[in-house]
């Protein structure tokens, strides 16, 4: 309330512009929280965290081709940024362009060669590939270091599955649906990867 009321005076404070779209984001507004951080890049904030959280943004509301757009002005500043790599990994997982998802996501495990995200983003590119001991691979070096990742555990149900192991595809499931019930469908609409 404080920041709109400042906004209302001074509509382009990029600082002001920032702190409220980082708040939305934490209220999970994304929608909000993207046009906020876009505006306040537009008018000239430069960070990593700014063009990281936008891009979120922009991709949790399926804007995929523009978090693209967003991941990459971002690395164009900050070349080495692993959470900026990863999260273009992602998006780029998500769009089908799996030859430079896997670019950024190796890129990203150069830097933090132990980053459960990345791993979990890598093993996506690979499931969606078809590459499946390599998938398999990165969802159990994700599970290594976040053993609840719901979206890790789902993965590798899904991996388990077309490798004929149903005992564990069916456990791996189970306890990752008892920790998010909304993860096949995510998969099957958001992530384009069904059973």
């Amino acid at each position: 309330e404080m920041a709109d009321k400042a906004l209302a005076n001074d509509p382009d404070n990029t600082s002001i512009l920032n702190d409220r779209g980082m708040a939305y984001w934490a209220k999970a507004a994304y929608a909000q929280a993207a046009q906020d951080l876009g505006k306040a890049i537009a008018d000239g904030m430069r960070n990593a965290e700014i063009f990281l959280i936008h891009g979120a943004a922009l991709s949790a509301i399926g804007r995929y081709d523009e978090a693209e757009i967003a991941l990459s002005t971002g690395l164009a500043a900050y070349p080495h940024d692993e959470h900026l790599l990863n999260n273009r990994c992602w998006v780029r997982a998500l769009l089908g362009r799996l030859d430079s998802a896997l670019g950024d996501c190796n890129e990203a495990l150069k830097s933090i060669p132990q980053y459960a995200n990345t791993y979990d983003s890598r093993a996506l590119v690979y499931l969606k590939k078809g590459m499946l001991s390599n998938a398999a691979a990165d969802y159990d070096a994700a599970l290594h270091l976040a053993p609840k990742m719901a979206g890790s555990l789902y993965g590798r149900s899904l991996v388990k599955r077309r490798q004929g192991d149903l005992v564990g595809a069916d456990r791996d499931r189970d306890a990752a649906i008892g920790i998010n019930p909304d993860l096949p469908r995510q998969f099957a609409e958001e992530y384009g990867v069904k059973l």
